[in-house]
């Protein structure tokens, strides 16, 4: 089977979409680093395959990822919870369903929000609402489809989601 090594990233504010590649060092990663990473310092269990690519791949770029929407019974969520809202301004947003996938920071005090979806996914109504409804820097990165003759462009308008 056929595994892309392209995706796009599209910011929900602007439309802006650019196609940027995985970096092989994400890509020939062991079973064993991605586990040590999903456990060791995302702390979560419950990444789909999806997420944890783009998860390792924000890593690798220098951002610092956390699992979002967030468990409120969960005590590293809390604390998660409480620096995300303080970075962003707004609270009681980061619970319940249409909250993107993952949030990044640096250490320059750059933050956003990134909903992760494979090729031929698209936003549901709950993640279009949360969008609407927070004024939050907002990505949407997606997978390219596993297509290696199809050009930037075409791929760009195949991701294009909002």
């Amino acid at each position: 089977m056929p595994i892309t090594t392209r995706y796009t990233v599209e910011n929900w504010r602007t439309g802006e979409m650019a196609i940027r590649s995985i970096p092989d060092e994400v890509l020939s990663l062991s079973f064993e680093e991605v586990l040590e990473i999903s456990f060791g310092r995302f702390r979560s269990v419950d990444l789909n395959p999806v997420e944890l690519l783009f998860a390792c791949t924000f890593l690798h770029n220098g951002w610092r990822v956390v699992r979002t929407p967030m468990n409120r019974n969960h005590p590293i969520a809390e604390s998660n919870t409480v620096a995300i809202e303080r970075a962003t301004g707004v609270e009681d947003a980061l619970f319940g369903s249409g909250v993107p996938d993952l949030f990044l920071w640096d250490t320059d005090g750059r933050h956003r929000f990134v909903e992760v979806k494979a090729s031929e996914d698209s936003l549901n109504e709950n993640q279009r609402e949360w969008a609407e409804t927070y004024d939050w820097e907002l990505d949407i990165a997606q997978l390219a489809h596993a297509d290696e003759s199809l050009s930037d462009e075409e791929i760009m308008e195949r991701n294009r989601l909002t």
